[in-house]
């Protein structure tokens, strides 16, 4: 039984606040299920909606809103996207995942395999967004070409992405808020959650090969893979790589990430490493410094912010403490039980 102090009494201020920020993030979560805007523009509606309420009744003020926004995670995002861009501007992924399809013979099969390998790799060194939204568009191509099914192969890329960013503190946006919330350098989270993602990378691929890939490869056509491997190799002669500034790109990028392992022992967080890295490349290569920064995704950044006062608004009412008390009744004291619940 669900103690009495956890209850919420409406007519009671504390529970009426409760019950007004419970039924915006109902309402809020409804229109991004739903997809009935742009889920940008629902969190956001929803953030105004929770910072207007709060103002009314008194329980969630601006400068504790400001105070929800966590910013080192949303530093890290953006300084980890623009290696992401300067790559995905010079072609280097493209380039890379064409150069897959030619040593793998255009095995579709195979690509699938290791362009999942890929995509995980990358997820956990940049972070996983920008990663898929770059990479997918080659493993899709690749797809059409070999006339292969690209639902699951999009499935597979998607799960993978998210497994690889799992895997570090800097590869998805709960990770790096956990990272910067808690302290843990990048070692640790490393040592933490690699081996294991690993081992989940292999259990996903093995268990999307057994159900749907191997059943493809057996209707795979020797002359369309012939003819979409000579288009690919035609395509990569083709490309102009500049080659000296994906080096420098990819020198900075190694060099933040040793910055990753060595700097938290000087207190130097990983937000402050991932930003000035990232603000050092443009300042090297000044010139794309314009286009790069506009196509940093502000719509993204904007979703977290959003999500943020919405967060605060839930906690600055008390609804957090509520479930929080629930969770630990229900746990009944056990600790292996309350964080599974």
């Amino acid at each position: 039984k669900i103690p009495s102090e956890t209850g919420i009494n409406i007519f009671d201020p504390k529970g009426r606040d409760i019950l007004i920020v419970l039924v915006i993030l109902i309402l809020t979560f409804t229109m991004l299920f739903l997809n009935l805007f742009n889920r940008t523009v629902c969190v956001t509606l929803g953030a105004v909606l929770m910072l207007v309420a709060g103002s009314v009744f008194g329980f969630y003020t601006q400068s504790e809103a400001f105070d929800a926004i966590r910013l080192s995670p949303i530093f890290i995002l953006v300084g980890m996207s623009i290696f992401a861009i300067f790559l995905e501007e010079l072609r280097f992924f493209e380039f890379v995942g064409k150069k897959i399809v030619i040593a793998l013979k255009a095995d579709m099969v195979k690509v699938i395999l290791v362009f999942a390998a890929l995509v995980a790799l990358t997820s956990a060194l940049v972070d996983n967004i920008s990663t898929i939204l770059i990479l997918l568009p080659v493993i899709i191509y690749a797809a059409k070409g070999l006339n292969f099914n690209p639902v699951p192969v999009v499935i597979a890329m998607i799960i993978a992405s998210n497994i690889g960013g799992t895997a570090t503190a800097i590869g998805d946006f709960p990770n790096m808020l956990i990272a910067s919330t808690t302290g843990l350098t990048f070692v640790e989270f490393l040592i933490y959650m690699a081996p294991i993602c690993v081992v989940f990378l292999g259990i996903f691929l093995w268990y999307m090969w057994f159900t749907e890939f191997r059943h493809q490869k057996k209707t795979r056509s020797v002359r369309l893979e012939k003819l979409f491997l000579k288009k690919v190799e035609d395509e990569v002669a083709q490309m102009q790589m500049n080659w000296p500034e994906i080096k420098k790109v990819l020198y900075i990028l190694g060099c933040v990430l040793v910055a990753f392992v060595i700097l938290p022992t000087f207190k130097i967080q990983l937000a402050q490493i991932a930003l000035g890295g990232g603000f050092l490349l443009l300042a090297i290569e000044n010139h794309r410094a314009k286009d790069v920064i506009k196509k940093i995704s502000l719509t993204d950044l904007l979703f977290f912010i959003a999500l943020f006062l919405l967060v605060g608004g839930a906690l600055f009412s008390g609804l957090l403490k509520v479930i929080s008390d629930i969770l630990t009744a229900a746990s009944m004291g056990n600790k292996v039980l309350y964080p599974i619940l």
